[in-house]
C-alpha cells in the first residue's frame, strides 16, 4: 500500500536453496532423471532474474516455465498448472507463455532427457520448486542488484595494496587512487556490453564434464602511460610540485 518495493542485492544463497533442493530430490533412485538437469534449473535461476526487467511476475513466471520445459513442452497457456497448483499462488502463468529458446531440433527433442508431467519426480519437484516462500523470496530480485562492480574494485585495490604489507598513509592514498582508475578504465560499455561474448570450451575435473566459459577480455592499463607522460610534462615544464594530501589523509 505504501508504494515501496523492498528489493534485495542477489545472493547466491537463493541459488543454493535450489540447489539443496535438487540435491535432496536426486538423493532417492527414483528421481535421477533429474540429475542431467541440476546445473540447468540453477543456471536458469540467474537467467530469470538478468532479464526479468524489473518486474517480479515476470522473473518468477520465467523460472517457473523450466518445470513445462524440462517435460518437454515449450509453449502453453495461462491457465496451465491450474490444477496440479490448487490454492497456491504459484506457479502462475499470466506473462511467459512460451521458452525464451528457438525451435529445437528434432535430435534435440529425441535425446532430450525429459521428464514426465505425471511421474512422482515431477510431483515432488513440482512442489519443492513452487514453495510459497522460496518464490517470494525470488520476486524480490527482479531488479537484478548485485554488488559485483564493488567486489571487482576491491579485487584491483588488493593488487596494490595487498593486507600482508603496511602502508603510511599517503601511499595508502595514492594506491587507492590508482585502483579506482584502473577500475574505472575497465567497465564494460553499453556498446561492449551488448556485443556476443567469445566463448571457448574447458574440461571440468570437480564436475567431470565440458563446459562453456566466457573468454575474457584483456585489461586496459593505457592509464599508467598517460600518469607518466603527465609526470614527465610537468617535470620538464618546471611545473613540477608535490600533491597536497591533506584532503585525503587526515
Amino acid at each position: 500500500s505504501s508504494g515501496i518495493n523492498a528489493e534485495w542485492p542477489l545472493r547466491p544463497g537463493l541459488a543454493k536453496s535450489i540447489g539443496k533442493i535438487l540435491k535432496e530430490l536426486t538423493k532417492l533412485k527414483r528421481n535421477e532423471s533429474l540429475i542431467p538437469w541440476k546445473q540447468s534449473i540453477i543456471n536458469h535461476f540467474w537467467f530469470s532474474c538478468r532479464n526479468s526487467a524489473g518486474d517480479p511476475q515476470k522473473l518468477i513466471q520465467t523460472f517457473h516455465s523450466f518445470l513445462l520445459h524440462i517435460s518437454n513442452s515449450h509453449k502453453w497457456t495461462t491457465g496451465t498448472f491450474s490444477k496440479m497448483r490448487g490454492e497456491n499462488l504459484f506457479p502462475n502463468f499470466s506473462q511467459v507463455v512460451k521458452c525464451a529458446h528457438g525451435k529445437l531440433q528434432k535430435i534435440q527433442l529425441r535425446r532430450g532427457a525429459w521428464i514426465d508431467r505425471k511421474s512422482e519426480t515431477f510431483s515432488e519437484l513440482f512442489d519443492k520448486i513452487t514453495n510459497k516462500q522460496l518464490s517470494e523470496d525470488m520476486m524480490h530480485c527482479s531488479e537484478f542488484l548485485h554488488t559485483g562492480s564493488i567486489e571487482n574494485y576491491h579485487n584491483v585495490r588488493l593488487k596494490y595494496l595487498p593486507k600482508r604489507i603496511a602502508f603510511s598513509r599517503e601511499t595508502t592514498a595514492i594506491r587507492s587512487m590508482i585502483a579506482i582508475i584502473e577500475t574505472n578504465r575497465n567497465i564494460p560499455t553499453t556498446t561492449s556490453s551488448l556485443q556476443e561474448p567469445k566463448m571457448y570450451v574447458r574440461y571440468s575435473k570437480a564436475s567431470a564434464k565440458w563446459i562453456l566459459r566466457k573468454e575474457s577480455k584483456k585489461k586496459d592499463y593505457t592509464y599508467r602511460g598517460e600518469i607518466l607522460s603527465k609526470i614527465e610534462a610537468h617535470f620538464f615544464n618546471g611545473t613540477f610540485e608535490f600533491a597536497d594530501m591533506t584532503e585525503y589523509v587526515p
